[in-house]
């Protein structure tokens, strides 16, 4: 993956986080794979785009959608940003993933993320789920989609406008499990029955915590600043401030009720989800039966 000579001959067209980006690429492959990850988001090249991001590699590697160790190169040899319309791109110097360049005017100063996965709901607004890795975001995602009639936002990472509770959709692909082994990531629209293009009011935070031990599912409405604090552990870069992130997540810990569920695995999360519907007010919701 090193930048050449080849002319960028290749392009993808995407809508992100309410941004047009148009991608460059040298190789058919690469582009192959950036539309894609981001099949949702495709969008025809009728429109002027704000940014510009050119890539010479070969393959997309993960690095193009998802930030890169502290401890590497501080440049993405073979990729270029810059906003369209200026004399020139320049190496992209961000830990951070060029697809979107959320350092970029106009991302920059827009979001704050947290690592969690979004739905919206069929009466309208939505939920956040929240969790750490393999704490069941997207088990839950996907059930709320494709059983219950819900659309996909995102299922790993949630973009919040600041000082708002305006989620923007980010599907890209979804890496799915299989023993405990990550299979290939496949198109957002290709796993979920519905998967929704326009922002989001968020209604409700779920937190998910996952014990072995536990003998029975329990869903849990805790204190505020311990809610704050959970979201504090799931937050991550996004262009914006520690303090614009403070401010944000504090916002949402008081507009916005949350619940804790607390299970023991798959099968316990899938008995606690009528009790957590009919609690969020879902259409439809089924009788509770998690004790």
């Amino acid at each position: 993956m090193t930048a050449g000579n080849e002319s960028l001959m290749y392009e993808v067209n995407l809508e992100l986080l309410g941004t047009q980006i148009l991608i460059r690429c040298a190789h058919e492959a690469c582009a192959r794979e950036i539309q894609s990850y981001f099949r949702p988001c495709l969008r025809s090249a009728w429109r002027t785009p704000d940014l510009l991001v050119e890539c010479h590699w070969e393959e997309a590697g993960k690095f193009l959608f998802r930030s890169r160790p502290e401890d590497g190169p501080p440049v993405l040899e073979g990729v270029r940003v810059g906003r369209f319309g200026e004399p020139s791109t320049t190496p992209w110097r961000s830990y951070d993933a060029p697809i979107p360049p959320l350092s970029e005017p106009p991302l920059r100063d827009r979001f704050i993320a947290l690592h969690a996965a979004s739905v919206a709901s069929p009466a309208g607004g939505g939920i956040v789920v929240l969790g750490q890795r393999r704490a069941g975001k997207t088990s839950l995602a996907l059930q709320l989609v494709n059983s219950h009639g819900g659309s996909l936002l995102t299922d790993e990472t949630t973009f919040i406008h600041r000082r708002s509770r305006i989620v923007e959709p980010f599907p890209r692909a979804i890496l799915q499990w299989n023993n405990g082994e990550p299979k290939l990531a496949r198109p957002a629209d290709e796993v979920c029955q519905r998967v929704s293009l326009e922002p989001m009011i968020i209604r409700h935070l779920v937190l998910l915590e996952a014990s072995p031990d536990a003998s029975a599912p329990r869903l849990v409405q805790e204190p505020r600043d311990v809610v704050l604090k959970r979201l504090l552990q799931h937050a991550l870069r996004a262009g914006s401030s520690l303090d614009e992130t403070m401010v944000t997540l504090a916002g949402l810990v008081k507009e916005v009720p949350a619940v804790t569920i607390f299970h023991g695995g798959y099968s316990q999360l899938l008995q606690c989800i009528p009790e957590l519907l009919a609690g969020l007010g879902w259409p439809h919701a089924a009788a509770p039966s998690c004790v």
